[in-house]
C-alpha cells in the first residue's frame, strides 16, 4: 500500500488526489475533518484547505507528526501556494469553522494551555499593503527544505504560477537542496492541455485528472516511490 500525506490549498481540496485511483468518493461534507480515501495501491491522507496558507500546511504536518500520523517512510506531496497568504490567529472564529471556509482549528503542541491555534488566509480578504509580507517565501522554502530531511519521499507541486514573482528562483532552491518536483503547476498544465476553468476560477475536474494521470502518477513512478500490489 502506498501511503499519501497531500497538503495543500483549493488546488488539493477539490479533488484530494483522487484520481490516482479509478472512482473514488470523496466525502463532499464539512471540510473541517481530514479528508482519507483507501482504494487499490494507495491510501491518502489530505489536510488541504480551501484559501489556506502554507504556514497551515506546516502546522497539520507538525501536528501529525507528533500525534505519530506521519510515519518517516511516507509520501509527503506539498502543494505550495501563494507565500502571501498568512495565518492568524482570530478569536471570534468558532470551532465549527471548516477547512471549507479557509479555517484551520487545531491545538498548539508547544504551549502549555489548552488554547487552540485558528488561522484564516486574509491575503484576499484585507488588502492592506502593510499586511504584506516578504518573509514569506522565505518561510515557505526553508520549512520545506526541514519537511524533506524528515520525510524523504517528499514532493513539492505548484499550484498555480502568478504567484510566484520569481518560480525560477523557487525550482532552483528545490533542485539545490534536492527536494523533487514537478515543475508545470496544476492550473498551468490544465490551461495547456485545453481543460477550461471552473466557476471560481480554477481547474474542472478533468484538469486534475489529467494532471495527476499524467504528470503526477508518473513522477512518483519515475521516483521510484509507488509500488504495485505483488512487489
Amino acid at each position: 500500500m502506498n501511503k499519501i500525506h497531500a497538503f495543500g490549498c483549493s488546488l488539493t481540496a477539490q479533488h484530494h488526489w483522487s484520481h490516482l485511483e479509478h472512482e473514488v468518493s470523496i466525502p463532499d461534507e464539512d471540510w473541517y475533518g481530514i479528508t482519507e480515501w483507501s482504494k487499490g495501491e494507495f491510501s491518502v491522507r489530505s489536510y488541504a484547505i480551501n484559501g489556506g496558507s502554507n504556514d497551515m500546511q506546516v502546522i497539520s504536518y507538525g501536528n501529525e507528526v507528533h500525534k505519530n500520523n506521519i510515519d518517516v517512510d511516507d509520501i509527503v506531496i506539498w502543494q505550495l501556494t501563494s507565500p502571501n497568504r498568512i495565518g492568524i490567529t482570530k478569536s471570534n472564529i468558532e470551532d465549527t469553522d471548516c477547512r471549507d471556509n479557509g479555517v484551520l482549528v487545531d491545538d498548539n503542541i508547544y504551549t502549555d494551555t489548552p488554547a487552540r491555534i485558528i488561522n484564516i488566509s486574509i491575503s484576499s480578504k484585507l488588502n492592506s499593503e502593510s499586511l504584506r509580507t516578504e518573509t514569506g517565501i522565505y518561510s515557505t522554502l526553508w520549512c520545506l527544505n526541514g519537511i524533506k530531511r524528515r520525510n524523504t519521499r517528499t514532493l513539492a507541486v505548484f499550484g498555480w504560477d502568478s504567484c510566484f514573482p520569481r518560480k525560477d528562483r523557487v525550482i532552483q532552491f528545490l533542485k539545490e537542496n534536492d527536494i523533487d518536483c514537478i515543475e508545470e503547476s496544476i492550473l498551468e498544465y490544465s490551461h495547456r492541455k485545453g481543460h477550461p476553468d471552473g466557476d471560481t476560477n480554477h481547474p474542472v475536474s478533468a484538469g486534475y485528472k489529467d494532471f495527476t494521470e499524467n504528470k503526477l502518477l508518473p513522477k512518483l513512478k519515475e521516483l521510484e516511490w509507488i509500488r504495485n500490489r505483488d512487489e
